[in-house]
């Protein structure tokens, strides 16, 4: 059985500002957040940013929250701002202004960084294992990936960053499922 975690904090971004947000994408902005970086998939990410077609990767700018509480992750600053150690105003501006959010973990207890990325309006990748599959209702909140699978990763990184109606798509059906079901008016019932 799941149960939504209460997060008072946590407030829903109009469905008219994520239309703008994922209207505005000359640059497609990725945010990848996770203290256990190498466990959180970030290796993944960055193999599969090599196999995404060059005038798309081109577009993407990654931007990697971590401490690397599991070692460093070879390459990361090659494709990545990488920052560390930001407030928690610092990460709700990262995550409004993400188009994709990107967390193909090996495992999670439960992912608190999705539902902020469903809150902000974030196109979502995530793993197809419990509870994110769960989370991202299945395939219809999210994209889900087979995190040891760098070219799954790839194949939906570049149809997000290509397709502005599957973007958006998913990060309103996203922010639906927040304000539905973890919303901590909803949850604090």
């Amino acid at each position: 059985i799941q149960i939504p975690i209460y997060m008072p904090y946590l407030e829903p971004v109009a469905e008219e500002k994520i239309s703008r947000k994922m209207d505005d994408d000359e640059s497609i902005r990725v945010l990848f957040i996770g203290g256990a970086a190498r466990r959180k998939g970030l290796p993944q990410v960055v193999d599969a940013l090599r196999l995404v077609p060059k005038p798309i990767r081109d577009r993407l700018r990654l931007t990697v929250v971590s401490n690397f509480q599991d070692g460093p992750v070879q390459g990361v600053e090659r494709v990545a701002e990488v920052l560390s150690n930001v407030s928690r105003a610092q990460l709700s501006e990262l995550f409004r202004c993400a188009h994709i959010f990107i967390f193909p973990t090996q495992f999670e207890s439960y992912g608190r960084v999705v539902v902020e990325a469903m809150a902000n309006g974030c196109a979502t990748i995530s793993s197809n294992t419990d509870p994110q599959d769960w989370m991202l209702d299945f395939g219809k909140a999210g994209a889900l990936v087979n995190p040891e699978s760098v070219e799954d990763i790839a194949m939906e990184l570049t149809k997000l960053a290509e397709k502005r109606e599957y973007r958006l798509q998913l990060a309103i059906s996203a922010s639906r499922r927040f304000k539905n079901l973890f919303y901590h008016q909803v949850t604090g019932k």
